[in-house]
């Protein structure tokens, strides 16, 4: 009687446990402080040595997303990993001038990039010696250069609106 007893316990500890992680897993996760995932306007300042720093307006991602450890629920001695990261889903480029009055050429055109839309996706590791600056990564030398032709302007009616309606947009 007191075997099959423990093994009913145990029974009734791995159920509970296992329902629990389905509860957690299905809740959407975020602290108090932070939001879901999505796209915000910001002002990024472009800058390059010998040129006037100049504020374009942009987007970029941020929120919260959800990640957990659990228990396998087929296989109890496993455990179950999840680790979702806001990032973008498409990119949109524009061309962008700025003023360098003490380099050569006085005129220089920057390809910057930023998001169309926001989503909660599987984190990846990020090879940290890949990273460039944005300005420097796509700079375009020669004002004449076919290079940025046909290249769509960024809109910016969505900053204004945003502008219009009294919200904060962060200077990056």
């Amino acid at each position: 009687m007191g075997q099959k007893f423990e093994v009913l316990l145990d029974v009734c500890f791995f159920i509970c446990l296992l329902a629990l992680s389905w509860c957690l897993m299905l809740m959407p996760l975020v602290d108090g402080r932070g939001e879901e995932c999505h796209l915000r306007p910001v002002i990024h300042v472009l800058q390059q040595p010998g040129c006037i720093p100049k504020p374009i307006p942009s987007f970029a991602c941020q929120g919260s997303c959800s990640s957990y450890v659990q228990v396998s629920g087929s296989k109890f001695w496993q455990v179950e990993r999840s680790c979702m990261c806001c990032q973008e889903m498409g990119e949109r480029e524009a061309s962008i001038g700025i003023f360098c009055p003490k380099a050569s050429p006085r005129f220089r055109k920057i390809v910057t990039r930023a998001p169309v839309e926001c989503m909660c996706r599987p984190c990846t590791a990020v090879d940290e010696s890949a990273i460039q600056p944005q300005e420097m990564s796509l700079l375009v030398a020669e004002p004449q250069s076919d290079f940025s032709k046909g290249m769509p302007l960024m809109e910016e009616f969505h900053i204004m609106n945003e502008m219009k309606a009294g919200k904060d947009i962060p200077v990056v």
